[in-house]
């Protein structure tokens, strides 16, 4: 999927840990819309000042008129995730879904 940015876009990352994932988020503001793009991530770690995560590839794209696209399921299905871990990405996508519902 491909996203171009404006001249007067502003783009926003945020980190949001939850239970065990951390939900890395990039908006995409501008004065008609805002788009999310969502990467569903293990727990990110502090380390000497500097954030770092590990990607689990599955995410979540949500239009500006709310349509909302999962992204690279394939991806997600071919990493060597332990049940346990599987459930709490594909738990966090489901709240991702749900909150972005809402809005």
């Amino acid at each position: 999927m491909d996203v171009t940015l404006k001249e007067n876009d502003r783009l926003w990352r945020g980190i949001t840990p939850t239970v065990g994932i951390t939900f890395l988020r990039f908006m995409i503001v501008t004065t008609a819309s805002v788009r999310v793009y969502c990467n569903v991530c293990r727990p990110a770690v502090l380390t000497d000042g500097a954030v770092s995560y590990v990607d689990l590839a599955l995410d979540l794209w949500v239009s500006a008129d709310g349509k909302q696209t999962v992204l690279d399921e394939d991806e997600f299905n071919d990493l060597l995730l332990s049940d346990s871990e599987r459930g709490k990405a594909l738990d966090a996508l489901a709240e991702l879904q749900q909150l972005f519902r809402k809005q």
